[in-house]
Formats: C-alpha cells, sequence, structure tokens
C-alpha cells in the first residue's frame, strides 16, 4: 500500500494523553492511515493515501484547542 506522508508543527501538546487525543481524533479523518506525534519537536506526522484535506486538519487541531503552525517542508 502506497502512502503519502506530511508533517505538522502543532503546539499546545504537554503529554502523552494530549499526544494520543491527537492521534486518534485524526486517524478519523478519511484516508488517513497513520499518525506519530513528537511531543519534544511538537511535530505530527501524517500517513495517508490518496489526498487529505489539510483544511480538515488545520480545523479539527484547532478545535481540539491546540496551535497549527503550519506544513513542514
Amino acid at each position: 500500500m502506497f502512502c503519502k506522508q506530511v508533517i505538522i508543527r502543532v503546539d499546545g501538546m504537554k503529554c502523552a494523553h494530549c499526544a494520543n487525543k491527537v492521534q486518534e481524533e485524526l486517524k478519523k479523518i478519511d484516508n488517513i492511515k497513520l499518525v506519530k506525534v513528537d511531543l519534544d519537536s511538537k511535530k505530527v506526522t501524517i500517513k495517508y493515501k490518496n489526498e487529505i484535506d489539510l483544511n480538515s486538519v488545520k480545523k479539527l487541531i484547532e478545535d481540539l484547542d491546540y496551535e497549527f503552525l503550519g506544513i513542514e517542508d
């Protein structure tokens, strides 16, 4: 299975509970296959099949009361 990847920066996650909440909610978005949160670097790696709506990802992050800092190059 071929997956694409995007890394986003998210601020406000302080603990494993925060990371798990973000992971579980992001996995509910269509086509997202894997989510990995790195609290130290404030990076969230998202692997997906086909396409995802990054605006939906941004909205979900903000709805969870975290700050979407952008997409990493």
